[in-house]
């Protein structure tokens, strides 16, 4: 009697994996037009804008991410990621810039350990007009090879188990074709800035995958992705600025508006370091909270996704955190026109 409990219980177990494997390669097969989310954007805007290659009042800019979601359920996301971009002194006129960069990115889901990496090189070229540089715009261009894999050793069938118990040196009877392949990538866009009086407008178009790579495990060609983005910078006061924002993104018939405002209160003592408190809502899916602290050289952020969608429930109402941490190298003798700190705003 014990030994047909225990055989069933170990059947159950089995038929459990076997069916959140199954539910991850579907997830990986059917959505796989989803690519990467990220609730602050300021260590991968290279990610989702080229032409922000560059666009910073410095010489260099370092940043580095980290994303944990969905930790309870067995189909939790990892995303780990760092970049770099610098400027390049102005050939073309006294105002120009060109901006260089390398965004690496992985992200990791579930327990066949199924990731994509990413590696990114990225240009932009900045042009500023009018003659006193109040308005600017920005083109950029980013290539380079994604890589997808996963981990057959982690998967468990029902072949594998005795009558009694799971034996791992069992067959499992299964042949893959392949369990990891890279592609090549091209994406672009431009980015539009007008300084006003008491504000500045900044208006950003982003295409991903616009060479419409073929994903490898069922050569199924991969959607563009579309990213808009406005934002306004409005001076309250010496001490309070506002960051009103429109983050949209198309890819495939998925659609994603993120609605957000950050509220910058800069020191009374020091105006390069400020406190800013953020609040973002992802249609359908997530309200984010988020919190940074900076100075005109570093930029520490932290986020914290509560979902709102069905899917709260199997994840036990856990969403997701994220860290990001920025820092740059100032220049003030080549500083672009109408752009912002290392560390503040878009």
């Amino acid at each position: 009697m014990a030994k047909a409990l225990k055989f069933y219980i170990c059947l159950m177990i089995a038929w459990i994996r076997l069916v959140i494997v199954c539910k991850c390669l579907y997830i990986v097969t059917m959505l796989k037009a989803q690519d990467v989310h990220s609730s602050i954007n300021e260590s991968n805007l290279q990610q989702l804008h080229p032409a922000s290659t560059g666009l910073f009042n410095g010489t260099h800019r370092f940043g580095l991410q980290y994303r944990s979601q969905w930790y309870q359920v067995p189909v939790s996301y990892k995303t780990v990621g760092c970049a770099l971009d610098t400027k390049i002194i102005p050939w073309l006129g006294k105002n120009d810039r060109v901006g260089m960069g390398l965004s690496i990115q992985q992200d990791k889901a579930g327990d066949i350990g199924y990731s994509t990496s990413s590696v990114l090189f990225s240009g932009a070229y900045h042009y500023p007009f009018f003659t006193d540089t109040s308005a600017s715009i920005s083109f950029g261009l980013s290539t380079g090879i994604h890589q997808s894999r996963f981990n057959t050793s982690a998967m468990t069938f029902d072949a594998q188990f005795d009558g009694l118990v799971f034996n791992p040196a069992l067959s499992s009877g299964e042949q893959f074709n392949t369990v990891q392949g890279s592609y090549w990538d091209l994406n672009t866009g431009f980015v539009f800035r007008k300084r006003f009086l008491t504000h500045q407008i900044v208006a950003a178009f982003g295409a991903s995958h616009v060479n419409k790579p073929h994903v490898i495990f069922d050569n199924a060609i991969l959607a563009r992705r579309y990213v808009i983005t406005i934002q306004d910078q409005i001076r309250h006061s010496t001490h309070l600025t506002w960051y009103p924002a429109l983050w949209i993104q198309m890819q495939g018939s998925n659609r994603e508006w993120v609605p957000a405002v950050t509220a910058i209160i800069h020191s009374q003592h020091q105006t390069a370091h400020y406190t800013g408190i953020q609040l973002a809502y992802r249609t359908r899916d997530a309200l984010v909270l988020g919190f940074r602290y900076g100075t005109e050289k570093l930029l520490t952020a932290f986020s914290y996704d509560i979902t709102l969608s069905n899917f709260k429930i199997a994840s036990r109402y856990q969403g997701a955190f994220e860290l990001q941490l920025v820092y740059c190298i100032p220049q003030q003798k080549f500083r672009i026109p109408n752009s912002v700190p290392c560390s503040a705003g878009f």
